[in-house]
Parts: C-alpha cells; sequence; structure tokens
C-alpha cells in the first residue's frame, strides 16, 4: 500500500475512534449519584440524551433506587424556604449542545450560561416531601425556573466539570431525611482529556511519519 493510503487509512481510523468515543460518552448526557452508609439509599441513573425532536426530563431521588417524578414542580420548589439550589454553569468557550438555547442569567460576577440545577428539599421541615431533583438543561424545566434564579436568596453557582462532581456540601442538611448520604452529579459528560491528547500525539505521529515518507 502507498505510504500516503497508509496514512490516511490511520488517521480515518483515529477519527472513527474518536468518533465513536465521543458518541458513547454522550449517549446519557446527565448523571445523579447518591450513595449512603450500609442500608442506605443507593441511587444512580443517568438522563438519556434525548432524539432530535426529544426533551430532556428531570431526574429525581426521593430515598429509593429509582427515579421518581417530582413531588413539588420544580419552579415551585426552589421558591421554598429552605430549599437549597445548585446552579451548574457551562465552561466559557464551550458552545451549547446542538438544538439547545443557551440559557443567560446573571451570576454573581456577570452573566453565565445556565446548564443543569440541582434542587434539593432536604433542608426542608418533614412537612415537604423530602427529594432531589436534577433539572437538565434541553428541558422544559428549566426554562420556566431560569428566571427567578438570580433573585434567590442563597443559591449557589459550580461550574461543571464533565465528570462526577460531589454537591453534598452544598445541599443543606443532606442527612436529615435520609440518613447520611452523598450526592454526586455528573453534567453533560464529556471525553476524557487523556483519551483526546493520546488521539491527537496520535495524529501528528502520524503527519510526520507521513511526511518523512513523502521525502524520502
Amino acid at each position: 500500500m502507498h505510504a500516503r493510503e497508509v496514512f490516511r487509512f490511520c488517521t480515518l481510523t483515529l477519527v472513527a475512534a474518536l468518533t465513536a468515543h465521543v458518541e458513547t460518552a454522550n449517549a446519557d448526557s446527565d448523571q445523579m449519584v447518591i450513595t449512603g452508609g450500609e442500608g442506605g439509599p443507593n441511587f444512580d441513573n443517568s438522563i438519556a440524551e434525548p432524539a432530535a425532536t426529544g426533551a430532556e426530563a428531570t431526574l429525581t431521588f426521593g430515598g429509593g433506587p429509582a427515579p421518581v417524578p417530582p413531588p413539588i414542580p420544580p419552579a415551585s420548589a426552589i421558591t421554598l424556604p429552605g430549599a437549597s439550589v445548585v446552579v451548574l454553569t457551562e465552561p466559557a468557550g464551550i458552545p451549547p449542545e446542538p438544538g439547545e438555547t443557551p440559557i443567560v442569567i446573571q451570576g454573581p460576577n456577570g452573566p453565565i450560561v445556565v446548564s443543569d440545577v440541582v434542587i434539593s428539599t432536604l433542608g426542608i421541615p418533614a412537612a415537604a416531601p423530602p427529594f432531589i431533583t436534577l433539572v437538565s438543561d434541553g428541558g422544559p424545566d428549566l426554562g420556566q425556573i431560569a428566571g427567578v434564579l438570580p433573585s434567590l436568596p442563597g443559591v449557589q453557582f459550580l461550574q461543571e466539570t464533565g465528570q462526577l462532581q460531589d454537591l453534598t456540601s452544598l445541599l443543606a442538611s443532606a442527612s436529615n431525611a435520609f440518613g447520611p448520604i452523598i450526592v454526586q452529579v455528573q453534567s453533560d459528560v464529556v471525553p476524557e482529556p487523556g483519551t483526546l491528547r493520546l488521539l491527537g500525539a496520535g495524529l501528528v505521529g502520524l503527519a510526520i511519519r507521513g511526511s518523512r515518507r513523502r521525502h524520502v
């Protein structure tokens, strides 16, 4: 096989591998993992990436392993006294997901792009149903609550990383309703930087090799 054809084949193989990795990483858009002590709750659920005509939904933990519908609509839950609200923000320079309209609100240091919102009622007296809801971008719930977020007292902002992030310390009284728990959220899964670096190095190496062969 000619050197140029070998180079082209190897390059296409690496690109295909990268594409497959990205598609696999984004098969689930968002994830919420809640773990506890012995006999405590164990919740690990994801929001699937929607079809072109679909929309992402909310993901709610109510004390068991399976997701449940939010007992209170997110637009009402965020206004309850004692509710904890964490806004996950998009990293600067990262474009929005295809088909999603960016939601920009006024943050503590200027305009920010909202990715997802986590609402917890675990710090509210027992009269309110205890739950934790992940309101995902791309769904109707986020659009309904975005306008209220800047005016909420005590709302907290955290930039997403694409990896599991521990929100336990940001959710008030997270151990009151279900015992000691750890709350982790993964927003907008991204390929691991190490994998991207490896593929990039492979492409550079092939380019150098192909260039040398052409000059021999």
